[in-house]
């Protein structure tokens, strides 16, 4: 048999579609590889780096480079098999991210966190198991940095349909350019952590990734939206207005969290 002899099957094993000509590598119906015999550890090995490097992430990181909102655009124009969905782009850098971060976490960048809740300490007269729980509860923001970065990209969409209405974008494209220019962000800023490996100073780092979300939607929205100064500032205005309205309310939650239930009786 032909697909046989070439190391092919002649039928879709994902779908059943038939192989239309004796030379098709790839399934004209779901675009999955014709397959031969059973899995094995090279075949398995090889899809890996295919999807990888061919399909996945690193295309992905690699056209982002070179210009994030035209990755952007590309995905939300329908060129989708050739990049990895946003979602999974986000979560992967945010992982990246906290995996460098607690790799070069040290005492000294601890304790300049907990030296910044003073000012709190001072104006609500928390005490010390009050404090300790403040930290805890730091703590398990930071671990969860993956959901509160998706949450996040809610009220960012939705300021970003409200900044530009009409029949431009809708919802579901401007949260596909929430995702990946969070995702982008997340990225560009292992540069951050590769700052920590040098210097142990809290205000530089989170300067640093201020900068880096900035530059990030700035750049991802230059070129979603046609290299237009206007739809920078607005995306940057969506992304400062939800980002502190965000995190004004995970703050007054951690106050009244700590105030009210950690360290009493």
């Amino acid at each position: 048999m032909e697909g046989s002899m070439e190391g092919f099957s002649a039928q879709c094993r994902n779908c059943g579609r038939e192989r239309a000509a004796p030379g098709d590598r790839f399934c004209g119906g779901c675009g999955q590889r014709f397959l031969s015999g059973r899995l094995t550890f090279r075949s398995l090995w090889g899809e890996l780096l295919n999807r990888f490097f061919e399909r996945g992430l690193l295309r992905t990181l690699v056209d982002a480079v070179r210009s994030p909102g035209g990755v952007i655009r590309r995905y939300v124009d329908g060129q989708r098999h050739r990049y990895v969905n946003p979602f999974s782009y986000l979560l992967v850098g945010v992982a990246l991210s906290l995996l460098l971060f607690n790799l070069t976490r040290s005492e000294t960048f601890d304790q300049q966190i907990r030296e910044s809740f003073t000012p709190m300490v001072e104006l609500l007269g928390w005490n010390e198991a009050q404090l300790d729980a403040a930290m805890a509860l730091q703590n398990t923001m930071s671990e969860n940095t993956s959901i509160y970065m998706l949450l996040l990209t809610i009220p960012f969409a939705l300021l970003l349909r409200l900044f530009f209405p009409g029949a431009q974008v809708n919802l579901a494209e401007v949260s596909v350019f929430a995702l990946f220019s969070f995702g982008h962000a997340f990225y560009l800023d292992v540069l951050a952590v590769v700052v920590q490996l040098f210097s142990d100073n809290l205000n530089l780092q989170i300067g640093l990734t201020v900068l880096v979300f900035n530059v990030a939607i700035g750049v991802s929205a230059w070129g979603f939206f046609g290299r237009r100064w206007w739809a920078v500032v607005r995306s940057l205005l969506a992304y400062w207005i939800s980002y502190m309205a965000y995190s004004s309310l995970t703050a007054a939650a951690l106050m009244i969290y700590v105030t009210k239930f950690a360290g009493v009786g």
